[in-house]
């Protein structure tokens, strides 16, 4: 009997250490929980024990069994967070997650995944490589058709980053867009240059096609190629000379 009534102390002082520890919002990590709930319930199930033990015990047992599942629940959400952060490619998904992550709020039990802080980093450094790849992409512009297409998609990707509060992010993309309008520019004189030389390829076109070709064979009829008169003009030259005056 004695031994016995040494052993049911001996639990009555555990159960109450136990009791306390969860009253006093000390930490567990999720083994030791369970193995702190099972002991509560086996408690409970003993009505040979002090109705205010088994009170409080039930008090202790709804508030670790309560924790216990917040925490479970926060690590398979957790999980399923950092599946996302390494492989999610779409900005607004990423964004969208990193602003509402929806972790449970966590009690005396640990959790076994990242705590907050660090899971919303890693959103945060796939977000930056995401970002990084549209700006990138962006900044590439060689076609002046393409100008569009990619301010819009740099403007989206502003708006999204600027819900995130990163003043780095914001800067990186304003930058793009100031990289891509300098290129849209260089894009379009570079049209208007070519768009010019080619009108006055066509003038000079025309202006050659309008103008007679010149026929360097063409000898004029009064006076030979070696300077000699014709003989038409010879006879005219004779008549009109003055006569001899020995003649008369």
């Amino acid at each position: 009997m004695a031994i016995k009534r040494r052993d049911r102390d001996k639990e009555e002082q555990e159960i109450e250490n136990l009791v306390q520890r969860v009253f006093s919002r000390q930490e567990f990590a999720q083994q030791e929980a369970r193995e702190a709930v099972s002991r509560l319930q086996a408690y409970l199930q003993d009505d040979k024990h002090p109705e205010n033990r088994r009170e409080e015990a039930r008090r202790a047992f709804e508030i670790l069994s309560a924790d216990l599942r917040r925490a479970e629940a926060y690590d398979q959400k957790a999980e399923n967070l950092l599946r996302v952060a390494s492989k999610e490619t779409k900005l607004d998904r990423l964004v969208d997650a990193h602003m509402n992550p929806g972790l449970p709020t966590l009690g005396i039990v640990r959790a076994e995944q990242p705590d907050p802080k660090t899971i919303l980093e890693r959103f945060l450094e796939r977000i930056s490589e995401r970002v990084e790849v549209s700006c990138q992409e962006a900044e590439s512009l060689s076609k002046l058709e393409d100008v569009t297409k990619f301010t819009d998609r740099l403007r989206n990707v502003l708006a999204l980053v600027k819900r995130t509060q990163s003043q780095e992010l914001v800067d990186r993309v304003q930058r793009a867009i100031e990289e891509v309008n300098r290129k849209a520019e260089e894009l379009r004189q570079e049209a208007e240059d070519k768009e010019l030389l080619g009108e006055l390829r066509a003038i000079t076109r025309v202006i050659t096609a309008e103008t007679p070709a010149e026929d360097s064979s063409a000898v004029s009829p009064a006076v030979a190629g070696d300077g000699s008169q014709s003989p038409k003009h010879q006879g005219a030259s004779a008549t009109n000379a003055p006569a001899d005056p020995e003649r008369y």
